[in-house]
């Protein structure tokens, strides 16, 4: 669906030289498809990322990088509530099943209608489950001391430096030939 529509979006939004049909140029399809790569490859780097590295880790490296601490510890709770979120909306879920609502059926829109009164009981959830920690970090003093001691060391290992430097030149690699031009769709006019 990303793919589709994002070519089909850039399509509106761009214009080229040669004409293929209607509103599709052959330079605006071409970019198009290379933004969709573009927006995939995040996307899939970003799952990599998400996949392979703990929340403690990424966190503490944002904390030494100068992000305050109590910033640090919104975004590991928001990392670590997403998979309880989704828990809960399956459980929801498969309780209304149980009670006889078919969301299964229908095409898209009303499928997507036929969820929405799923969405009452996963808000109650969510902010039944904000209290209950907002009251767990109150009773533990949270931010009571401005330095913060950590479990976890960060430290750099050969690997880390093998990595950097692998990253800096790809990085050169790529700004060389965005210098010299590679990339470029000759004829593709956007607005």
């Amino acid at each position: 669906m990303l793919s589709i529509s994002g070519v089909i979006l850039w399509c509106l939004f761009s214009k080229g030289e040669t004409k293929i049909f209607w509103i599709f140029d052959l330079e605006a399809v071409q970019y198009g498809i290379a933004r969709t790569f573009l927006i995939l490859s995040m996307i899939t780097s970003g799952m990599i990322f998400i996949s392979t590295t703990r929340n403690e880790e990424f966190v503490q490296g944002m904390i030494k990088l100068g992000l305050p601490y109590k910033v640090g510890f919104a975004i590991s709770t928001a990392l670590r509530l997403v998979p309880t979120i989704a828990g809960s909306v399956v459980t929801i879920g498969q309780a209304q099943r149980s009670r006889g609502l078919d969301l299964d059926s229908g095409n898209i829109f009303q499928r997507i209608r036929k969820n929405v009164p799923l969405l009452i009981p996963v808000f109650i959830s969510m902010i039944r489950n904000a209290n209950l920690l907002s009251m767990a970090l109150e009773s533990k003093g949270f931010g009571a001391q401005p330095e913060r001691t950590f479990y976890l060391e960060l430290k750099y290992q050969k690997a880390d430096y093998f990595v950097m430097v692998i990253m800096f030149i790809l990085l050169g690699a790529v700004i060389y030939l965005w210098i010299k031009g590679y990339g470029k769709i000759p004829g593709l006019i956007r607005f």
